[in-house]
């Protein structure tokens, strides 16, 4: 069946837009966000995190100074477009208010929230569903609405659903004397986490409703691959990593991020500076593989193997 598109009501999100074509449903929050609050195989369980406890806020007295008594930021849940590097408050803008919403010929779906005139950005974000199966291309824009020139780069987050593992290929190419591979660790990572595994070829990394406290890393992925166990399928989100170019973090393209209510895939693009009303652009592409079996953490023969075929 072709791409068809419903206004409905879900899941406590408020108003948001069904995407569907038989195979495969994405819906997109209008109430607030945006967030791609679901994605899921036609009537399958969704592979993205919904906060209906309303379990990860940012509030207080820096968030009232700098954006207004009582605002508030909300992970909501599902996928959302942030910008690099993180900072405080800057990165938790409150993004409760309505999305406008329309369609391109080639039928993508574009959603543009409200412009962030305090942090002098603008995002948009455009999501094209193919007629048949789950491939889906995620296009996410920010701009620069600010009066000077601004460096920043557009960072990619999705928010997985609990319960399972999520698996990043390492570099592997050989450099002689010199160093090939390097990771950064936030704070609160312990590196004997029990839900980490760092082995030569893959870091995997599981999401743990009774692990205490959260878990980051963040590293070099050239292949722009990463890949999430869920149910007996598999969920994978691919960006392009471009050589030569700054990235954050120490040099991330790639990054994983834990707590006891989700786990977050996210890609990062290189920070470049944008002049005033100048655009940065980073893209995903995201596809479901049916009947994966979870392999154990440390089994790096059959990751390979599955990765091979993404």
């Amino acid at each position: 069946m072709p791409v068809t598109e419903k206004i409905v009501r879900y899941g406590g999100f408020g108003r948001c837009l069904r995407i569907e074509n038989g195979d495969c449903e994405l819906i997109v929050t209008l109430a607030i966000g945006p967030r791609i609050i679901r994605y899921a195989k036609a009537g399958g369980k969704n592979f993205f995190f919904e906060d209906k406890k309303c379990t990860t806020i940012q509030s207080g007295p820096v968030m009232d100074a700098y954006y207004g008594d009582g605002a508030y930021w909300r992970i909501w849940g599902g996928h959302r477009i942030w910008y690099s590097p993180e900072a405080m408050p800057d990165s938790y803008y409150p993004d409760n208010g309505r999305v406008r919403w329309g369609k391109e010929e080639d039928g993508t779906y574009i959603f543009v929230p409200k412009e962030q005139k305090e942090n002098g950005v603008a995002y948009t974000m455009k999501v094209k569903l193919a007629d048949k199966g789950t491939d889906v291309r995620v296009t996410l824009q920010i701009k620069n609405i600010g009066k000077a020139p601004k460096t920043y780069g557009v960072w990619s987050i999705t928010a997985m659903a609990k319960g399972g593992m999520c698996a990043i290929p390492t570099l592997t190419e050989d450099t002689g004397l010199l160093h090939n591979r390097s990771f950064s660790f936030w704070a609160y990572s312990k590196l004997d986490d029990a839900r980490f595994h760092l082995g030569n070829r893959f870091i995997t990394l599981r999401q743990n409703q009774k692990a205490d406290g959260p878990f980051k890393i963040g590293l070099k992925n050239d292949s722009g691959l990463g890949a999430y166990f869920l149910n007996g399928d598999l969920f994978v989100k691919k960006a392009a990593f471009e050589e030569n170019m700054p990235y954050p973090d120490n040099g991330c393209n790639y990054e994983t991020y834990t707590n006891p209510h989700f786990l977050e895939l996210e890609t990062l693009g290189p920070l470049v500076e944008r002049q005033p009303g100048e655009v940065v652009e980073h893209v995903e592409d995201w596809k479901i593989i049916e009947n994966v079996a979870r392999p154990d953490r440390k089994d790096e023969d059959a990751l390979a193997e599955i990765f091979a075929n993404l």
